[in-house]
């Protein structure tokens, strides 16, 4: 079965784009994110055989990113976003990753049926560039999709959030959730329960940003 998993992190403001040319030591950085996520990274890079992790880091660090390298880049966001912040919470898309017309995140357009068009027009938006910024777009890896929220914008999505939607969720039709009924409830379940995780990462952001990772099947 398909599935992805976004890793939702808070991070302080404008936390990763101080790292870029900061001179700080990469083995430093990536010791304050948990052992567990650092030693899944290594796994993962030498799985892939994408290198070493913190002399890719390093580079980033010396404010000579190597556009060559912006897929490894991508895979390190997460793990340089719990070393500088915070991992809230990972959330699941597995029954969900298959509704139809599901857009780029899976859950856009429920989320629209739902009442809640700011949240489908934010959730699984490609809008983090880090090292580099938006206008070298084309040259970083658009896997795994990488999205930034700011304080402002978590408050915004958490007011909508804290409306009745459940409520709109029970009565969506099945046709929306799932192409064969026997998975709208499941489905349905699943979108649920991935929300209400979200609004609780929602409330512990706080002022920081919210930093999600979503990863797994394309």
């Amino acid at each position: 079965m398909s599935e992805r998993f976004v890793f939702v992190m808070s991070v302080p403001v404008g936390g990763l784009e101080k790292l870029v040319g900061s001179k700080l030591k990469a083995s430093k950085v990536l010791s304050k994110a948990p052992k567990a996520f650092r030693d899944e990274l290594g796994d993962f890079f030498e799985d892939e055989e994408l290198g070493d992790p913190a002399e890719l880091l390093q580079e980033i660090l010396d404010g000579k990113p190597n556009k060559d390298h912006a897929y490894e880049y991508g895979r390190l966001v997460e793990v340089v976003s719990c070393a500088i912040g915070k991992r809230l919470d990972v959330i699941e898309v597995v029954m969900t990753y298959g509704m139809p017309k599901g857009g780029d995140g899976c859950w856009n357009r429920a989320l629209k049926l739902i009442g809640l068009p700011l949240v489908a027009k934010h959730w699984g938006a490609d809008n983090l560039f880090f090292p580099w910024t938006k206008d070298v777009r084309r040259s970083v890896s658009d896997w795994p999709i990488r999205t930034r929220w700011s304080p402002q914008l978590c408050k915004q999505l958490l007011g909508q959030l804290e409306t009745n939607w459940p409520r709109v969720l029970a009565g969506l039709s099945p046709k929306v959730l799932a192409d064969a009924a026997e998975y709208a409830d499941d489905t349905r379940e699943e979108l649920e329960r991935g929300l209400k995780r979200l609004t609780k990462c929602l409330t512990k952001a706080k002022n920081n940003e919210l930093v999600l990772v979503m990863d797994g099947s394309q």
